[in-house]
Order: structure tokens, then sequence, then C-alpha cells
């Protein structure tokens, strides 16, 4: 089990289930006036971690193999509700320390270092140097100690053993060097720097309204909305909203992505408001209509049609019925999937294009898929590079097959390749596959 610094330990092995969550956060937040902390739930072959930063849920993470990964909030209480027997530790912390632990799991280190290879003194020379800010974890197999600088100075440390030898000092750069070098002669432990600690919230981050009813965990784990993008009688899609924000436009980086002149490239927002779903225009040229009418901002209902450009998208809170009608049809995208009969009549209104397949990097930035193989791993001959441990120097490849389509394999490293969350070895790409490795998500596209 992996073991962060905290300050007190509020809740320690506590058999809590589901319906028995708002007390215990009750307890927590209120009675106890914790702003900052972390809750963990012990699996057989993972932990899962709920953050909580100025009282609120703000995110959530998974250790897997050894590896620390950013997942959603319903995610963790997905986990939660179908535990059969969850036990749960609450470790309360400061803002700066729930802050940095947060870095571990949404960001990869900069750098990766051991002990009996660099000297720490010589690693806080050149984050002194560069003097920004980065947070230093200290690995000692499963315990970790995390220092935050500030313009390049050790400002805050949390120390998983604090001596007295360490407490007397008065700086502290010198407790940490102090700690360090306490430690036993042969004991190598790990260095890893984080130079990029901007953290965000959860996509589904936030509270039900007060009008809210049921436990938290069943807030989160709902069943979530969908759309339907249609044109003209034709479905070409189906849309599941996730999270608490979904984009429409005409450019790729939408959740929803029309192709279409009449759309802008950044059309409209379909936004979560505690439980409540609301559509907003973003100045778009030819506007957003609800309904048959032009809106700026307008709350949405089960059944209600969006009409952007020439394409209608229709608002459905899920139902049983529903759900087992369309899931066999459709198929969640983030991108337009089309008939046979509606791709027909578009190509002969538009000239063809070529196809085109590149990468969505975590950064926003498009890298094209131009090698065959495309090499992706963090050794000189990959076409991608990628920074951390477990990954491979060839982590995986991708490779066009005789009928055109795009094959992602997984090579080396022990940690693993996964599309759409799920472990793969091999796998074919479909336009808008999430494939994550590690602390990287990228994301496939493929079309003209």
């Amino acid at each position: 089990m992996v073991i962060f610094p905290y300050l007190e330990k509020l809740i320690i092995n506590h058999h809590c289930p589901p319906e028995r969550f708002n007390r215990e956060f009750q307890f927590l937040t209120i009675e106890k006036d914790t702003m900052e902390g972390y809750l963990t739930l012990e699996g057989d072959d993972s932990t899962y971690h709920l953050f909580l930063c100025e009282g609120k849920i703000y995110a959530a993470g998974k250790i897997e193999e050894g590896e620390m990964q950013d997942i959603p909030v319903r995610d963790f209480f997905a986990h939660y509700s179908k535990h059969p027997r969850p036990i749960i530790s609450f470790y309360q912390t400061d803002e700066v320390l729930i802050k940095s632990i947060i870095v571990l799991f949404q960001h990869a280190p900069t750098t990766q270092v051991t002990s009996d290879i660099v000297d720490v003194e010589e690693i806080l020379a050149k984050i002194k140097d560069k003097g920004a800010d980065s947070v230093l974890a200290i690995r000692e197999n499963d315990n970790f100690s995390l220092v935050l600088c500030h313009d390049g100075e050790p400002g805050y440390l949390y120390l998983v053993e604090e001596t007295e030898e360490v407490q007397k000092e008065v700086t502290p750069q010198d407790k940490l060097l102090v700690y360090i070098y306490n430690k036993e002669p042969q004991l190598t432990f790990g260095i890893d720097i984080y130079q990029d600690i901007v953290i965000t919230p959860a996509p589904d981050a936030g509270f039900p309204d007060y009008d809210f009813k049921g436990e938290i965990y069943e807030y989160f784990t709902r069943p979530r909305p969908f759309l339907l993008l249609k044109l003209g009688e034709n479905t070409l899609g189906r849309y599941t909203i996730k999270f608490n924000k979904l984009s429409i436009g005409r450019v790729p980086d939408n959740d929803v992505m029309i192709d279409n002149l009449a759309v802008s490239r950044h059309h409209a927002v379909i936004a979560e408001e505690g439980g409540t779903f609301y559509i907003e225009d973003q100045q778009s040229v030819n506007g957003t209509f609800v309904n048959g009418e032009k809106v700026t901002k307008q709350k949405i209902s089960n059944n209600d049609e969006i009409l952007i450009g020439k394409h209608t998208l229709i608002f459905k809170e899920p139902s049983k019925t529903e759900t087992q009608e369309v899931a066999p049809q459709l198929i969640d995208s983030k991108t337009i999937l089309l008939d046979t009969a509606a791709l027909k009549r578009i190509r002969k209104l538009t000239p063809s294009r070529p196809r085109q397949v590149y990468l969505i990097l975590p950064d926003r930035e498009r890298m094209e898929i131009s090698a065959d193989p495309f090499l992706i791993g963090k050794g000189d001959e990959a076409d991608l590079k990628l920074i951390g441990t477990g990954i491979g120097n060839i982590q995986a490849k991708i490779v066009r097959d005789k009928e055109e389509d795009y094959r992602l394999i997984h090579v080396g490293g022990w940690k693993s390749t996964r599309v759409n969350g799920t472990k793969i070895s091999e796998q074919t790409l479909l336009d808008g596959d999430e494939i994550q490795i590690g602390k990287y998500l990228l994301i496939f596209r493929s079309g003209s």
C-alpha cells in the first residue's frame, strides 16, 4: 500500500457501505471542519483515492500495478458502490499537501533519478538555477515524502518520518538534507521531479443541488444522459454526456464534431450544474435553437431538440427501456458516426479529401501518424517520445494493415497500454479512441 504524508488520520480502516457515505462525509466536513484531505478505498489489486480540496470533492485517483492514474470521480464511486465490503480511511492534510499529492496523479515526472546515481544537493542546485515551482517526490518503497519548491527553493516539507535531528534544523533545505543524509547508506531511494504542478478538478467534480434527495454516490453513478445526432431522418451518432461539460463544434477538439460550414468552430456547450443540464451558445455565427427558439443559455430536458446548422441533437435522459433500445444500434463516440445512406449523400455533396490520421496529445497539439510503423516510447528511435518509469523504449506501435485500418500493438515496458480504459496487446483503432500509457492520454483521430 502506498503511503502519502498527512497531518492527522481521522478515519482508520472503517467499514463504510456506500449508503453511509453521506454520514461520514458530513462528519468530516461539518463536525471536523475538514477542508483538505484524501480518502482511501482498498481493493484486491488497486487502491482508489478521493481528494477533498476547499471542502469539496475535487478529484480522484487510482493506483494499480504501482502506477498512479487520474480518474473521474464517478469511477471512484462506481468501484465503491460495487465493493463487497468497502474499508475506508481518511487522512487530513493542508491545502499545499493535498495539491502536491494530486500533482503525482495528474502529471508525469519531468525527471526521475535514484540516490545512488545523483546527489540530492546537485538536484536542489539545478532546481534553484531554474527558479521555477516544482514538486519533489522522495520514494522509499511505498512511502512518499513530498517537497514543494517555490521559485526554486524548498518551501514546504512533508516527510513520512521526521526525526528529532530534522526538527532541529531551521531552513526547509537544511531539514531536507538532514532527512536524506540520516538514512542508511545502503538504502537507495528514488526522487521524482514534477515541474508541471498545475492541477485541475476532475471533469465531473462537484455536488448535487440541495433538492437532490439521494446519496452522494448515487449522484455520481446515476445513468448519464446522452445526445442523438440526426441529419434529417438519419441518426448519425450517440454521445453520452459523461462529464460536467460537452462541447459541440466543427473542429476535432470538440466532444461532438459536426463537419459542416454552418457550424461554428466552437458552437455550443452543454454543461451540468448540480444535476441540471443547460445548453449555452458560444457566440456562434448561425445560432443555437432549442425546440425552434433561438437561445443564449437554456435549461434542457428529456426529448428537447437542439438545432445546430442543419443537424439536430435530441437530449435524452436515459431509462432502462431507452438504453436497451438504443445501445445495440449506436456506438458512443467523440466524432460523427455516419450510417451508410447518410455517408453516400454527403460524399455526393462534398469533394473527397485525403484521410487525415493523427494523435491529439495531452497539450491538445496534433501529431500526424506519418511513419509506418509509428513508434511510441521513451527511446531515441520513438516517433512520439514519452517520459516515465516503466515505459518501454518502444512501448507500442501503430501499424497500417491491408484494409487501411490502423492497429495499436503493445511492444514492451512493464506499464500497460490501454485503449478506452482496457488493457490491450493488439487492437484496431477507431476514430476517437483514447490511448493511455502511464499518465499520458492520447486521442486517435482518423477522418477526411
